[in-house]
Parts: structure tokens; sequence; C-alpha cells
């Protein structure tokens, strides 16, 4: 067997827990499936990563020689959480950019999950004092590069939300380890409430303060926000009285904002006035821009998004 390429997972050595979770996953993914595979190279050092194929399967990546089953719930519950709790990011790739966008939803859905895992017997107090056994060693000292740090600051975003008692526990040492990072991981996570979010317009507002802290963590550091701005796209919230207005009073167009890296091609960015975000990447044709910009320009958001079908919730 190749451990440099993924091979199947053996569900059968799980527990009955897991294999509940994983069956009202399937359950509710159906018609498309769900496909765990074991993979001794994932992403950014983790231990599991989960992603959509282009028949829109979700695949679920387990590195062996970490996976426990509070990690792999997690993960499946992320997947049970999306009726419940609002969707609202979409990021371009999974580089650090995104781990930022994927993480700052992965909050909303944290407070959930852990109840759940809590409610199934998954996670109990002896269970999650036995996590993270080298969390110190694992984590390391902090860069002076804050791009160096962007994977610490994300992994103690998640201790603050999930693991309040483990931070406590390294509280000290990570003060003196881990100072900045810290710091800043507790600027961003502030704006998330310990409760289950439903409501869409209080979700996004969660998202948008966080990264507005990002956004102004990026500058301290001396580097650009524009990609946290346009690569990270939050979906727009609308309310009723938005629907009736100009769609230029509501939303910006920059088009050729974005040049992807490898292929060159240009995209057109959508984003809220009022909070400066990106909520929509376009690629399009000449045309296709020009006509863009005319509705843009001439129609009522109703019409607009009814022309250009971009993703978007209702708000009160």
């Amino acid at each position: 067997m190749n451990l440099s390429e993924p091979y199947p997972f053996d569900e059968e050595h799980c527990s009955q827990e897991i294999q509940d979770l994983l069956k009202e996953a399937r359950t509710l993914l159906s018609p498309k499936h769900l496909i765990l595979r074991l993979d001794e190279n994932l992403p950014m050092d983790l231990d599991v990563h989960a992603y959509e194929d282009e028949e829109e399967n979700c695949i679920i990546l387990i590195r062996s020689n970490t996976m426990n089953e509070v990690t792999l719930s997690h993960e499946i519950l992320h997947l049970l959480v999306k009726p419940i709790v609002p969707q609202l990011i979409r990021v371009v790739k999974f580089d650090l950019v995104g781990i930022i966008g994927t993480e700052l939803q992965g909050y909303l859905e944290h407070y959930w999950i852990r109840a759940e895992q809590e409610r199934r017997g998954i996670l109990t107090s002896e269970i999650e004092q036995s996590l993270f056994p080298n969390l110190l060693g694992f984590l390391g000292s902090d860069y002076e590069e804050l791009g160096r740090n962007i994977q610490k600051i994300v992994f103690l975003n998640n201790l603050i939300l999930s693991y309040p008692t483990i931070l406590e526990k390294h509280r000290v040492d990570l003060t003196r380890r881990n100072t900045q990072s810290l710091k800043w991981a507790e600027r961003i996570m502030a704006h998330y409430p310990q409760q289950t979010l439903t409501d869409p317009s209080v979700a996004r507002k969660c998202i948008i303060d966080a990264l507005t802290e990002w956004t102004a963590i990026f500058r301290e550091c001396g580097l650009s926000p524009d990609l946290l701005r346009y690569l990270i796209t939050v979906i727009p919230v609308f309310t009723e009285a938005q629907l009736i207005l100009p769609a230029k009073w509501v939303l910006g167009f920059i088009p050729e904002a974005i040049s992807a890296d490898q292929t060159g091609e240009i995209s057109s960015v959508l984003y809220m006035l009022k909070d400066g975000q990106g909520c929509a990447l376009l690629t399009l044709q000449e045309s296709e821009r020009d006509l863009l910009f005319h509705h843009y320009n001439t129609m009522i958001l109703k019409q607009f998004l009814e022309a250009v079908p971009i993703p978007w919730l209702a708000g009160a």
C-alpha cells in the first residue's frame, strides 16, 4: 500500500457513537456521498481535513497516527450543523487566508458541536483533559512574522471557544511563549458568543467583526488586508428594505480586482458598501462584465439579484 496516497478508512473499528454520526450525516447528504480516507499528507499539518469533490461528495481525510474520535466526530458534526447555523463563508483556496475564512465559519458552529459531543458521550471532562498531551510542544513559541503565526492563532482561537479549561490549564506557559498570538486570538474570539447563532444577520455580524479584527492585526504587522476583503467572501444578508433600494446604494463593484496566481484568470468583486467585505467573486467575459455593470447602475437590488444570481440570505 502506497502511504503517500489516500487509502480507505475502516469504519468498523469506530465506536457506535461515531458510526451513528456517520449514518446521520449520510442520510443528510444523500444522494451525495460521505467518504472517509486515511491520508498521511494533509495540508497545513491538520489531523482531519474535509472538502467537497467535483461531484459535491464530502471527503474526510484523516491522519492515522493522530486521529481520535473527538476530532473525527467534530468534523462529522460540522456536516450535521449546516441546516442549523447559517453557512456564510466562501474561500478561493485552502491557504492561510482560506484557513482564516473557513475557521470564521467554523467558530459559529463550535458551540453546538461541543454540546452534541457531550450529549452523545463522545466528549467528557476526563476525555477533554487527555486531549493535546503535547500542546506546548506542538504549538511552539511565537515567531516574529505574523504569517508564520497564523496557524498558532487559529489553534488558540479553537481552544478559547471549544476547550477553555485546557486553555486555562496552560495559560501561564502560553502567555510566556505565545504572548502576541494569544492576545490576537482573544481579540478575535471576543466577537463570538458562547451560544449557537441561527439568525443570519447576527451570525454575519460576528464574522464581519472578527474579520475587522484580523484586518487590524494585518495592518499592525505591516501587511495588506486586501486578500481578507476579497478572497474571503461573506454571503450577504439583505432586509426587505434593502431589496427595494438601488443596487449601487447597497453593493460596491470592482471589475478585474483579482488575478489567479496560476491561471491568470481575472475575477471581479461585489462587496457590501456598509462594511467593505467581499460578498461574491465573479469570473466574467468583457460583455458579461459590461452587462453586470449596467444592471448594477440601473436596477434596484431585488432586480439585480434576479439578473445576477449570487448567494444571499434574507434578514430581519
